[in-house]
């Protein structure tokens, strides 16, 4: 979050975020209704840049919720792989740059690979994951040993996966769910990770048929994800494919954090600051057993529902522990004014820019708005902000040490931004 006040920077140093990961389990339903699973373990997908990207979208448009990259499962014939084994070569990073060594069974980024099914090895909008874990998201391939990523660090040789997020398709010739299955839909929370699931149903078979690999898609059929099944399943005539998904959304972080001494400079006369990050996900809207995924609320913390409301406000919370667990939340009527010097204001959508994978808002304070000699805290609150009478919306405060003054000749603008990534598989 950045605030600016006759241009000067206040910089806070939090974070908050989504991790995503997908699921699924295919199975066969005959004519005289009997299923049968292919397995009860659920098998790993990956998310794909085209699903990623809708969550932040483009333009003004605050993007898709999380449960509508689940709008209607697919299934293919095909065989393209979704990721490589390094082989025994080893990938370094220095800055920007990541560079092969190739040692083992890749030796060239450029070369094509699974049989021709990729014209290159390495793709823009793939990612390169180390043995250590450090994730490099490739967003030029430079030539056959070095490609440039958006991220810099320094990371020693070792062995690595290439994971072709850069797919926007399944392999082979789609084909969509024809309906919802009743009772196999939903969402469950457990801590700080909501996951939501779907069941679809496609048309029965005139031909004994193959799949081999599954996905999900958006309401306007945009390939979110991709999973190549370990085992093909095989629908026989008269038969039904059915395609169980789920999606694991994570939040962090998982509890409010209290940071007593986070020093900040810009604005003048503030001497440091207490500050805190609280998410929402104490609340839920259950999406119950639906045919169709609505466009009312059910995650108040995915990105396109945080940070609606930006404030400042005189309130500094509960004694001895400001803004962390008070009986009346400080922003609580947002976007009226509250606490004395309390104003509120509707933000505004950032364009997005794809494979960023963030969603920012902007919030101005005009030379008519939020004028007192007593701020001590600002912060954004969520679109549910009235659907929870435990939080109200708070999910991002900052405390000063010392009031802070605005007046009638001065304007206020807060930058708020929230992220989200993916558990790669």
């Amino acid at each position: 979050m950045n605030e600016n006040m006759n241009n000067n920077n206040v910089i806070p140093r939090l974070e908050v975020g989504n991790k995503i990961e997908g699921f699924f389990k295919v199975g066969r339903v005959d004519p005289d209704g009997t299923v049968t699973w292919q397995t009860d373990e659920w098998q790993r997908n990956l998310m794909l840049n085209t699903g990623m990207n809708m969550i932040g979208k483009s333009g003004g448009d605050p993007g898709i919720r999380y449960a509508r990259l689940m709008w209607t499962a697919t299934a293919g014939t095909g065989s393209r792989v979704n990721k490589f084994d390094s082989g025994g070569s080893e990938v370094s990073q220095s800055g920007n740059l990541i560079g092969l060594s190739g040692i083992g069974t890749i030796t060239d980024w450029t070369a094509s690979a699974d049989g021709g099914n990729y014209t290159h090895m390495l793709n823009d909008g793939d990612v390169v994951k180390f043995a250590d874990g450090t994730e490099a998201f490739v967003t030029h391939v430079d030539d056959a040993t070095t490609a440039t990523v958006n991220t810099s660090a320094t990371v020693v040789s070792q062995t690595f996966i290439i994971y072709k997020t850069s797919q926007t398709s399944l392999h082979g010739p789609r084909v969509s769910a024809t309906s919802v299955v009743s009772g196999g839909n939903g969402n469950t929370r457990i801590k700080n990770t909501t996951t939501l699931w779907r069941t679809n149903d496609f048309a029965a078979e005139s031909a004994t048929k193959i799949y081999t690999e599954v996905g999900w898609v958006t309401q306007t059929s945009i390939q979110a994800n991709r999973c190549l099944l370990d085992t093909p399943i095989t629908i026989p005539v008269g038969s039904q494919l059915r395609l169980a998904m789920a999606m694991a959304i994570s939040i962090y972080p998982s509890a409010s954090v209290y940071y007593p001494n986070d020093m900040i400079d810009g604005w003048v006369g503030s001497s440091g600051t207490a500050s805190v990050q609280r998410m929402l996900f104490e609340y839920w809207e259950n999406l119950g057993d639906i045919a169709t995924i609505p466009d009312n609320r059910c995650f108040p913390s995915e990105p396109r529902e945080t940070a609606m409301h930006g404030w400042i406000s005189s309130n500094t919370g509960a004694v001895g522990e400001p803004l962390l667990t008070g009986a009346t939340p400080i922003n609580r009527g947002l976007p009226y004014s509250y606490g004395g010097a309390g104003d509120g204001v509707g933000t505004t959508n950032v364009t997005y820019i794809a494979d960023t994978f963030y969603h920012a808002r902007t919030a101005s304070f005009t030379v008519a708005q939020g004028s007192s000699s007593a701020i001590r805290s600002f912060g954004f609150g969520t679109n549910e902000q009235y659907n929870d009478p435990r939080n109200a919306g708070l999910c991002w405060a900052f405390l000063m040490n010392n009031s802070q003054s605005k007046d009638h000749t001065q304007t206020l603008q807060f930058y708020w931004r929230a992220s989200w990534s993916r558990v790669l598989a």
